[in-house]
């Protein structure tokens, strides 16, 4: 029951469009209060719009500390969100999100799971789906979370490389690790995450040639066949 999140967005004018691209890669770098702005006020205009309710609810939860307003304002989004898809995977990932924010890690590892299972196309649940069993040292797991993230979309959620290479790092695989960064990089400069990630591994693995795997257009392996990460 993945929504289509992109046919959503084409039936909104192109300017509101290129704002919640813009809303997307802001979140994406880690400037969420102002991609909450944006998608703030896309919502006012079209308050039914999935991809802008969705998005700011994201933005709300990668925030951390929220105000008392922020946090009604999350609880009003989520409620409203899961009123519109009762039972979905996209209900069932937020519900994850909101029981691991109060606390309960256990249960929202579950929940994303299943958010998963009734969702495997939306990156998102699979993302949030990787953190957790990551976090719970279930590395395997995790990893294969991750690479699904980087094909479904395109290599275009930096948050997936950054993970990736984390848990390769968590694992003791430096070498993988090193190679995800360097190819990250490649692809996202300036990340910040993958830099800082970058100056934690040992000079011989920093300065390591790596082959830098191919990207290839959406729906492919993003990894080379030689160098398999």
């Amino acid at each position: 029951d993945t929504p289509d999140l992109t046919a959503d967005v084409a039936k909104v004018p192109v300017q509101v469009q290129t704002e919640l691209r813009r809303a997307t890669e802001l979140a994406r770098s880690g400037s969420y209060q102002a991609a909450y702005d944006i998608y703030d006020g896309v919502i006012v205009l079209y308050p039914d719009l999935l991809p802008a309710l969705l998005g700011q609810i994201n933005t709300l939860f990668e925030m951390g500390a929220l105000t008392e307003n922020q946090q009604d304002r999350l609880s009003l989004l989520i409620e409203k969100l899961q009123a519109r898809l009762p039972g979905s995977g996209v209900a069932t990932y937020v519900e994850s999100r909101k029981i691991y924010q109060s606390g309960n890690a256990s249960a929202a590892l579950e929940l994303a799971r299943v958010a998963s299972e009734r969702a495997p196309a939306l990156y998102q649940t699979r993302l949030w789906y990787g953190k957790l069993l990551m976090d719970n040292g279930r590395f395997l797991q995790a990893a294969n979370e991750f690479k699904t993230v980087v094909s479904l979309s395109g290599g275009d959620v930096p948050a997936a490389y950054e993970n990736l290479a984390e848990l390769y790092h968590r694992s003791g695989q430096l070498d993988s690790c090193a190679a995800v960064v360097e190819y990250a990089l490649s692809q996202y400069p300036v990340n910040v995450k993958l830099l800082l990630l970058q100056g934690r591994l040992p000079a011989s693995n920093n300065i390591r040639k790596i082959h830098i795997p191919v990207r290839v257009k959406y729906g492919s392996s993003v990894w080379n066949r030689r160098n398999r990460l």
